[in-house]
C-alpha cells in the first residue's frame, strides 16, 4: 500500500480552490455580475468564452486554452497562494460544512440502518468540529510542487465561467483522495466508521466541496467579509498582475478587472455569485433527476443572453419548496411528446422563479427565454433578436429567403407595432414550419392582420360555407365563455359530433388555452382575439349569429358557464 500523502491532497485541494475561485471573480468581474458595484458598468460582449475573451486581448496572442494552463500552473506553484493561512481555513470550513450536512442525511441514515450501525450522526459532528484545526495542521512542506496542477481544457473552461453550475462540476480531489482524508481525520481523533459510511462521505465531500466552499465564502461576505474578503482580494490582485505580466495591457477588461479594489466590492461580488444549495438535503432531487432523464445530457448546453442569466440567478436564489409544480412538469413531459404546459398564477406568487429554476434543473439543455422590462426587453427588436438566436428555424428561414438578419429584424417589428401576442404567434409559426411557403413581405400586418390570415387559410381548407358556420359556431361559443369548459360539453351545446369540435379546437388551439391532459378544458386565450371575431365583417363572414347563440345559452340555462356579467 503505497504511503498516504496528505500534504500532495492538501496542496492540489488548496490550489484548485484558489484557481476556482480566481475563475468566478474574474468571470463575475468581466460578465456584469458587479455592474452594480461598479456604477452600473455594462457586462463586457465574451469572445466564446472569458478564457477566449482575455486571451484576444493579451499581446501578441494567445489560445484560451494556452492562458488557462498558464495560470493555473503558475498561481498553483505560487507560495503566497499555496501559504495563505485564510484560504487553507476558508477550505477547512467548506470541508466541516459538508460532515455537517452529511450528518443529518437520509443517505447516511439509510447506510446505518442497512449496515446495523449505530447512530452515525453524533461522531460525524465531532469529527466536522475538529476539521479545520486538523486541516490546519497538515504539514505541506514535503509537498512536491514541480507537476502542478493536471487540469482539463473541459475543466478549464467551467472554472473561468459566469455559471455557477458548471463551476461546480470542478473537482480538485478524486473521490480516493477524499476517502484518505476522511479515513486519516477519523484516525486523528480516535474514531472508526464502517467502510461504506466513508465511501458516502468521500463521495459528498468529491461531489459538494466547490458548492460549499463558494457558500463558506458568501456566509462570510454577508457580514461584511471580516475573515475572507481580504484574501479574495489579495488573490485576484495576483491574478492580475499574472494577466498583466503575460501582456494584457490598457483595455475595457483590464479597467474591469482592476476596478475590483476594495474588500466591499469583493463582497458584493461574492454575494453575487450564484448560490445553488447542496444537493444532500435538496427536496428537488428526485425531480432533477427525473427531469435529466428525458433529455440528452449528452448535449451542448445552450447559450442565454447575459440579461437572462442575470433573471436566473436572481430568481433562483434561496429558491425552496414547489415541489408538487417541478413533479407536474415531469408528469406531462413524460407523458407528451409535444404540445404546451402552461403555468398560469397571480402575478408575484414565482411564476418566473420556477421557470428559472426548470432552466437549471434541466442543466441548460433547453431553449430558454425571459422577457423581462426590468431587463430592458420593451422592444420588438430585443425580443425578435434573442428569438432568432434561440431558434435554428428562424435563422433557416431567414437564409432560405437571402435575407439579412436585421432586414428580418426591423421588418417584423415594424408589422409587429410592437405587439409581443403579434411576436408570439408569428415567431412560433416561422420556427414550427407553418410559415415555409410565406415570404417575409406576406407575413401578417399587425396582431389582427395575423388573425386574418389564419381565417383565410381556414376559408380555404373548408370550402363549404355551411360546414365553416357550424365549425365556427363553435369558437363563438367559446368567447362567451366564464371558465373553461370541455369538448363534449361544446359537442353538446352545439349540436355537433365531439370529433368534429375536437377539429375546430386543434384547428385554433394556438389561440385557446387548454387546461387538464385526460379530459382537457378550453377557454380564449387573449381578449383581443375575441374582438377580432365580434368585429361586424368578420360576423357576417362567420355566418353566425350572437343573438341567436346568447339566446340558446338562455333557454339552455346554461348561465353558469356562459353569458355576460
Amino acid at each position: 500500500m503505497p504511503p498516504i500523502d496528505l500534504a500532495n491532497i492538501k496542496t492540489r485541494l488548496i490550489g484548485c480552490g484558489a484557481i476556482q475561485l480566481i475563475g468566478q471573480t474574474i468571470s463575475a468581474a468581466l460578465s456584469g455580475s458587479t455592474a452594480a458595484t461598479l456604477g452600473g458598468a455594462a457586462p463586457l460582449v465574451l469572445v466564446g468564452s472569458v478564457l477566449g475573451t482575455i486571451a484576444a486581448s493579451v499581446a501578441g496572442g494567445m489560445m484560451a486554452t494556452e492562458l488557462g494552463n498558464h495560470i493555473t500552473q503558475s498561481l498553483s506553484k505560487n507560495p503566497k497562494i499555496l501559504n495563505n493561512h485564510d484560504l487553507t481555513i476558508a477550505a477547512g470550513e467548506a470541508i466541516a460544512y459538508i460532515l455537517k450536512e452529511v450528518a443529518q442525511s437520509e443517505g447516511l441514515i439509510a447506510i446505518a440502518e442497512t449496515q446495523n450501525l449505530s447512530y452515525q450522526a453524533e461522531p460525524l459532528n465531532q469529527l466536522a468540529d475538529k476539521t479545520v484545526e486538523y486541516w490546519l495542521n497538515i504539514n505541506t512542506n514535503t509537498a512536491n510542487l514541480s507537476t502542478g496542477l493536471k487540469i482539463s481544457e473541459d475543466q478549464l473552461n467551467k472554472i473561468f465561467s459566469g455559471d455557477a453550475e458548471e463551476f461546480d462540476e470542478v473537482t480538485g480531489l478524486t473521490a480516493d483522495d477524499w476517502q484518505i482524508f476522511v479515513g486519516e481525520l477519523a484516525a486523528s481523533q480516535g474514531k472508526s466508521f464502517d467502510v461504506d459510511v466513508i465511501k458516502f462521505v468521500a463521495n459528498r465531500l468529491y461531489e459538494s466541496f466547490p458548492k460549499a466552499f463558494r457558500e463558506v465564502l458568501k456566509d462570510d461576505a454577508k457580514t461584511g467579509g471580516q475573515k475572507f474578503a481580504a484574501m479574495v482580494l489579495n488573490l485576484h490582485q495576483i491574478a492580475l498582475g499574472e494577466l498583466k505580466d503575460l501582456g494584457l495591457q490598457t483595455g475595457e477588461i483590464l479597467q474591469k478587472l482592476e476596478a475590483i479594489a476594495t474588500r466591499q466590492q469583493v463582497c458584493d461580488l461574492i454575494n453575487k455569485l450564484d448560490a445553488i444549495a447542496l444537493d444532500i438535503r435538496d427536496d428537488l432531487a428526485q425531480v432533477k433527476a427525473s427531469l435529466q432523464r428525458l433529455v440528452d445530457t449528452s448535449a451542448t448546453k445552450l447559450p442565454l443572453p447575459y440579461e437572462c442569466e442575470t433573471i436566473i440567478q436572481e430568481r433562483t436564489q434561496d429558491f425552496t419548496g414547489r415541489k408538487f409544480v417541478f413533479e407536474a412538469i415531469v408528469q406531462f413531459l413524460q407523458q407528451n411528446p409535444k404540445g404546451y404546459f402552461v403555468l398560469e398564477a397571480e402575478p408575484g406568487v414565482g411564476k418566473s422563479s420556477i421557470m428559472a429554476k426548470l432552466v437549471l434543473l434541466l442543466k441548460r439543455r433547453c431553449v430558454a427565454h425571459f422577457n423581462s422590462q426590468s431587463q430592458g426587453t420593451v422592444k420588438a427588436e430585443q425580443f425578435i433578436d434573442k428569438r432568432t438566436s434561440n431558434s435554428a428555424s428562424i435563422q433557416n428561414w431567414i437564409k432560405r429567403q437571402n435575407l439579412q438578419r436585421q432586414h428580418f429584424v426591423e421588418t417584423v417589428a415594424e408589422k409587429s407595432q410592437n405587439n409581443f401576442m403579434y411576436l408570439r404567434y408569428v415567431l412560433n409559426d416561422i420556427d414550427s414550419g407553418k410559415y415555409s411557403d410565406v415570404t417575409l413581405n406576406d407575413l401578417p400586418l399587425e396582431l389582427e392582420g395575423y388573425y386574418q390570415k389564419h381565417w383565410a387559410r381556414m376559408e380555404m381548407v373548408v370550402k363549404d360555407k355551411e360546414l365553416r358556420r357550424r365549425k365556427l359556431k363553435v369558437i363563438y361559443l367559446l368567447t362567451k365563455v366564464r371558465k373553461p369548459v370541455s369538448c363534449d360539453i361544446l359537442a353538446d351545446f352545439a349540436e355537433e359530433d365531439a370529433l368534429d369540435v375536437q377539429e375546430v379546437l386543434d384547428d385554433w388551439e394556438q389561440f385557446l388555452r387548454r387546461s387538464g391532459d385526460i379530459s382537457p378544458d378550453y377557454s380564449i386565450y387573449h381578449a383581443s382575439f375575441q374582438r377580432f371575431l365580434y368585429r361586424i365583417d368578420v360576423v357576417q363572414k362567420a355566418g353566425v349569429s350572437l343573438r341567436d347563440i346568447e339566446t340558446a345559452i338562455s333557454d339552455n340555462l346554461w348561465g353558469d358557464l356562459y353569458g355576460d356579467e
